[in-house]
């Protein structure tokens, strides 16, 4: 049986699959010796594992409903959970939406709530106690483990007649493309929580309990955000990825104005690009002390060009499928770094097979630092040569 992924998402050692068919597939990433591919890697610390179908390494599934998986995300709970096997699962919340517009919240086998939307789920964020869902219709939600609490809408706010006058690429209907639970400083400098909402258009909305607080504009559509976090600040860094490759960061400053008042303003300022088409951007979480001091993050491609980066450098980019691959188009991303110190496995779904690479980070680094040695030394040596015949010449 070949199951067509939608969307994959990860919780601590664990990679969940939605499906087409309505399942969503679970197991354990672990060192396998007998998963590894013929090639080993095309550089030292990395490594890539043969592509395998979600069904053969799947090692628990349900199905809540014969309908399509759209999105996926999950938040820790504090009950251990022992099924059948008597192994224990995840202490995980997991947050089901599906292209009908149904809400599913299960723990483990147990359905928790089941919320009919109406529209099609395009993306589920954690935001503080609460489920964040965006839908098709460019509605926000948000559920808790006792309900909906609130709906609001977000994607109508802006007036027809500035869509009209807009010279930007904008959608003729707005929609869900990504949502991010994000911190940062106010105008007052205190800590501040908001969710981060794109609709598909040329710029970011930025919403507290549904509530429209700033909208700062864009050069390109935002089709997907992630959040990176600083060690020991009270902030996030907030990134937001175009199609185009052109990765944007939020920023905020201060302006005196002439009333000697201080205007506190937002926007969007490039961050870095990539050299392929962008799909999905991800943060990278690690547990190392010495690479928490570092921002790490992954981009993925239309066509399956995959980029591990560490703040505004890549670190290592490569191709996650084959030439006569490419064309099936990637349909989601996730990784897996829980309990590694200095490593992340990173997962890309094609249509029907899940394609593992894992990168060990301080050998990547150590690689890539002796490439840049070697690089630039024998531009040295012509260069001494160079000076040597003229030297030469000159007597």
């Amino acid at each position: 049986m070949n199951e067509q992924i939608n969307v994959l998402f990860a919780f601590d050692n664990y990679v969940f699959a939605g499906t087409e068919s309505g399942r969503v597939y679970r197991w354990k990433v672990g060192d396998d010796n007998k998963q590894l591919s013929d090639s080993e890697g095309d550089v030292q610390g990395v490594t890539h594992y043969a592509q395998k179908s979600v069904v053969d390494v799947a090692q628990w599934h349900i199905q809540p409903c014969f309908i399509a998986i759209s999105a996926l995300n999950g938040t820790r709970n504090n009950r251990i959970i022992y099924p059948q096997s008597r192994k224990p699962i995840p202490c995980l919340n997991l947050a089901i939406g599906t292209v009908s517009g149904d809400f599913f919240l299960y723990r483990g086998d147990i359905l928790l709530q089941h919320i009919r939307i109406g529209s099609f789920v395009r993306e589920i964020c954690i935001h503080r106690n609460e489920f964040i869902i965006g839908d098709e219709l460019g509605f926000m939600y948000a559920v808790t483990s006792t309900g909906l609490s609130w709906k609001k809408p977000i994607a109508n706010h802006t007036p027809r007649k500035e869509v009209e006058k807009s010279i930007k690429p904008v959608r003729a209907e707005p929609s869900t493309a990504a949502l991010q639970s994000f911190r940062m400083l106010d105008v007052e400098r205190t800590e501040s929580a908001y969710v981060a909402a794109s609709m598909g258009m040329s710029e970011l909305v930025l919403t507290h309990q549904g509530r429209i607080c700033s909208t700062i504009p864009c050069s390109f559509p935002i089709i997907s955000m992630c959040c990176l976090t600083e060690e020991n600040s009270a902030s996030d860094v907030l990134l937001t990825a175009t199609e185009k490759g052109i990765i944007y960061q939020l920023e905020s400053k201060t302006v005196s104005s002439d009333s000697e008042s201080k205007d506190f303003q937002l926007q969007l300022t490039p961050f870095t690009e990539v050299d392929f088409l962008a799909k999905k951007i991800a943060s990278v979480d690690l547990i190392h002390e010495l690479h928490k001091r570092k921002m790490y993050w992954i981009c993925l491609g239309i066509g399956g060009n995959v980029a591990f980066m560490c703040e505004r450098d890549v670190i290592y980019q490569w191709p996650s499928v084959t030439p006569h691959q490419s064309a099936e188009r990637v349909r989601s991303l996730a990784q897996v770094s829980y309990q590694q110190k200095n490593a992340v496995d990173i997962f890309v779904a094609l249509r029907n097979t899940i394609i593992r690479t894992k990168i060990d980070i301080d050998t990547v680094l150590k690689a890539r630092a002796r490439d840049l040695l070697a690089s630039s030394e024998p531009q040295e040596d012509d260069d001494k040569v160079l000076r040597v015949g003229s030297q030469k010449a000159a007597r």
